[in-house]
């Protein structure tokens, strides 16, 4: 008896001295950086880093003899169908051309957004290579990915169809 006695007394001053301590975690989950693209409504890539008309990851040249039929001194006005594509991102981000004469042949505009989107885009010198460079995330409040997209149109000049690169470009807020 004594000893049950004893054995309640060390616990409750075990149980006693645990609820007065001050001592307190911060525990932050970080999520990944991500931009999430569509083309025509089937996604094409996710991540940090999508690959757009990338000829090396799909060889996609035309065959010797096919193509287009186009004068050689209009080759560099020929303008391109363009390119639509939706874009959600929960971190800006930067779209990059293989090289800074394909960055001046190439234009991107934006021409819609969805209910839940912002536009925070600035501009950008082709002498880096961007041609498009989104400052924050899509979102302005949540909402399913393509209610938080934007959607940009892609065109360029001469045949040569630009490899873009979509890179994210900070930590996720």
């Amino acid at each position: 008896m004594v000893f049950r006695a004893f054995v309640s007394a060390v616990l409750a001053g075990v149980f006693a001295a645990a609820a007065s301590a001050s001592t307190t975690h911060d525990i932050r989950f970080v999520q990944p950086a991500k931009v999430m693209v569509w083309q025509a409504d089937l996604r094409i890539g996710q991540g940090s880093e999508i690959s757009v008309f990338d000829d090396e990851a799909a060889n996609t040249r035309a065959h010797i003899g096919s193509g287009v039929l186009v004068p050689a001194a209009l080759e560099d006005a020929f303008t391109q169908q363009p390119l639509r594509l939706s874009i959600a991102s929960n971190t800006g981000f930067t779209i990059e051309a293989d090289s800074a004469e394909m960055a001046a042949r190439t234009s991107i505009r934006v021409i819609g957004r969805g209910a839940n989107a912002q536009d925070l885009s600035r501009p950008v010198s082709p002498v880096s290579g961007q041609v498009f460079w989104q400052t924050e995330k899509t979102a302005k409040q949540p909402g399913s990915p393509d209610s938080q997209a934007i959607e940009l149109e892609v065109t360029w000049t001469g045949m040569e169809r630009p490899a873009l690169q979509i890179r994210s470009t900070g930590s996720v807020r």
